[in-house]
């Protein structure tokens, strides 16, 4: 079960009972939106770039939490990322996209 520290972050509710979304607190950030950046291999600083709200200790403290637990923090960050990848396939493609994607086909084809 995660212990989220209350002095960096704030539990809502989330898409599940059981998938809570853990945010910064004061900041409109996910932690597992930081959290996957730095599974990938993304440095502090790349990090801190791409999350502009966030200073440095908003990612340490991000960084430390996960590390203290990161087994139970591994298998939350992967459930948030199955869910995501449901609700995208679960998402119609607004037509603009459609038609966007129709057009770039046919010029592609016409380029053949």
């Amino acid at each position: 079960m995660l212990v989220v520290p209350s002095q960096w972050f704030i539990v809502e509710a989330g898409p599940r009972p059981d998938l809570p979304f853990i945010r910064f607190k004061d900041r409109n950030v996910e932690l597992a939106a930081v959290l996957d950046m730095y599974r990938q291999g993304q440095t502090l600083g790349q990090i801190a770039t791409w999350f502009s709200s966030l200073d440095a200790q908003h990612i340490k403290a991000a960084i430390t939490f996960y590390q203290q637990q990161q087994a139970e923090m591994d298998c939350y960050l992967d459930e948030m990322q199955a869910y995501a990848a449901e609700e995208r396939l679960m998402t119609p493609v607004h037509p603009s996209i459609a038609r966007v994607r129709q057009k770039m086909k046919l010029q592609q084809m016409g380029e053949r």
